[in-house]
């Protein structure tokens, strides 16, 4: 029955379903209003356009006068980015903030039938259960729309990225990737697994695309920016610090938050702690990050000559950084497709597409019930555990991950499953 609603007789209802959804919560809304998020984007690249002192960017207090000067009536931040993250609205900041947003929501709506497409052709599927694959991310798509965000751009890239360098076009994949990897970071996971399968024209490309990028950043930038933004916001963020706030925030929804929220004490975030130990807060959290690296790479060990060793690694190490993210937002899971497409292409070759839709209901959780419960949580004040509800469900969601790539392998055999790979995706596996 769940193959038919996702996939078969009743995908066309489903998708119909999901886009009306994301009209009325997503686009709807997103043209009518600016909210949070998108004047990050506007205004840092108006700074920059306007040849204005590049270290505002950093500074809240000036940036939020920019902000104000450009009429927008919201806070912003833009200290959580890189500095190549200034440049993505460049081409807009000569229309006004409104018409600006208009125009990305155009775009990013385009990147919607954009990823359906690319989905559609790695996995060779029908465009409506490619969509459904894309649209059952609920709140994660849907948040992306309205606040104006770039995580449906970076989606797009590493999709079109991956049917690059699955069709043995590895210098243009990879340089699609640096081109991610230089403003959202999370296709650097992909770097070991490319060394460990030899593919040095990806890795070039994007080496070498994000030494330009930010090379062209320092050039326009100056070095002072990246001075600071490496010693006070990098560094600190992968310590689970972001931007000089200490990761109490519920809404982060990360283990560094519920840990920070069980076992650390802090006057004006977190007062009256479950228990207060540091040396209880570092214990857990490193056992955290041991057991979820040894699961991962039991698998990892497991399927190292598996012909499709890249797609295996590649889903289960995106997830496992969305997971340990310090400080995650619903549009951020929407990059939970590319593991999924990538496992997708694994349990479809080897039979059990069952196991693709079985997932996508993990995600569907996360879009849908999980903001939800979220909401009901801090509405009714249910205890701390019971309000991580994201975090249990993405949790879910790896498990659910590994325990179906594992479940698949029974049903492989290398040389002919090789061979079909490229058949039944229409890409040849390289």
């Amino acid at each position: 029955m769940l193959q038919k609603i996702v996939a078969g007789k009743y995908a066309v209802v489903l998708f119909i379903l999901l886009c009306a959804f994301h009209v009325r919560f997503g686009i709807v809304p997103g043209w009518n209003k600016i909210v949070s998020d998108f004047p990050n984007y506007y205004c840092s690249s108006k700074i920059i356009a306007d040849g204005k002192d590049a270290l505002m960017l950093y500074n809240d207090s000036l940036f939020n006068r920019e902000i104000a000067a450009n009429g927008i009536n919201v806070q912003g931040q833009f200290a959580l980015y890189p500095p190549p993250t200034a440049l993505l609205m460049l081409p807009l900041v000569s229309f006004t903030p409104m018409d600006a947003k208009r125009c990305w929501l155009v775009i990013n709506t385009l990147l919607v039938f954009g990823c359906i497409m690319l989905i559609r052709k790695i996995l060779a599927i029908s465009f409506f259960f490619a969509g459904n694959m894309l649209l059952l991310t609920g709140f994660c798509l849907t948040n992306d729309l309205m606040l104006g965000q770039v995580y449906l751009l970076m989606l797009f890239l590493s999709l079109l990225g991956y049917a690059l360098i699955a069709g043995n076009r590895q210098l243009a994949g990879g340089l699609l990737w640096g081109l991610v990897m230089a403003v959202k970071y999370f296709t650097v996971v992909m770097i070991p697994v490319l060394f460990f399968k030899r593919k040095w024209k990806t890795i070039l490309g994007m080496v070498v695309l994000f030494l330009l990028i930010h090379g062209c950043c320092v050039l326009v930038m100056g070095v002072k920016v990246y001075d600071f933004f490496i010693g006070n916001i990098f560094l600190k963020h992968l310590g689970g610090t972001i931007n000089s706030q200490p990761a109490f925030a519920i809404q982060f929804q990360s283990f560094e938050s519920l840990y920070n929220n069980l076992f650390v004490r802090d006057a004006a975030w977190n007062p009256n702690p479950f228990y207060e130990s540091v040396l209880l807060f570092s214990v857990v959290r490193i056992l955290t990050i041991i057991i979820l690296l040894y699961f991962s790479m039991r698998i990892l060990v497991k399927t190292r000559n598996h012909v499709f060793f890249t797609e295996i690694a590649g889903s289960v190490l995106v997830t496992l950084l969305l997971l340990l993210e310090p400080g995650s937002a619903t549009y951020h899971l929407l990059l939970l497709v590319f593991p999924v497409v990538m496992s997708a292409r694994l349990f479809l070759n080897n039979n059990c597409p069952n196991f693709t839709e079985k997932l996508l209901v993990s995600v569907a959780a996360i879009g849908f019930v999980s903001v939800a419960l979220n909401k009901a949580a801090a509405y009714c004040q249910w205890p701390l555990l019971l309000q991580y509800c994201r975090l249990w469900f993405l949790l879910l969601f790896f498990g659910m991950l590994l325990y179906y790539l594992s479940r698949s392998l029974k049903y492989y055999s290398r040389a002919p499953k090789a061979a079909n790979a490229g058949i039944r995706s229409g890409i040849p596996t390289g």
